[in-house]
């Protein structure tokens, strides 16, 4: 585990850490954000550092009832640490 992501857990509560992506997964630079009516998926990390450094990031929203319900699928096969390639 790097230095970043052991200062993460030790300043955050753990259950925020819950469903994490097996680190032993292949890298993915990406993030899926789903609700009932909505998705958002991109590059963004959703951290005020990342945006006052000026990081170039990308996210899509959408509120279309199939798309959205495709992201919380995808979103739950990984918090269950399936392998990628399952997906």
């Amino acid at each position: 585990m790097d230095v970043y992501r052991r200062k993460e857990r030790l300043t955050m509560p753990p259950e925020l850490f819950r469903g994490e992506i097996d680190p032993s997964l292949p890298f993915l630079h990406a993030k899926i954000i789903a609700s009932e009516t909505s998705a958002d998926a991109g590059s963004h990390n959703y951290i005020s550092a990342g945006v006052m450094l000026g990081t170039a990031e990308i996210a899509i929203h959408t509120t279309d009832r199939e798309l959205v319900q495709q992201a919380g699928m995808t979103a739950l096969k990984l918090s269950q640490k399936q392998h990628l390639a399952d997906i």
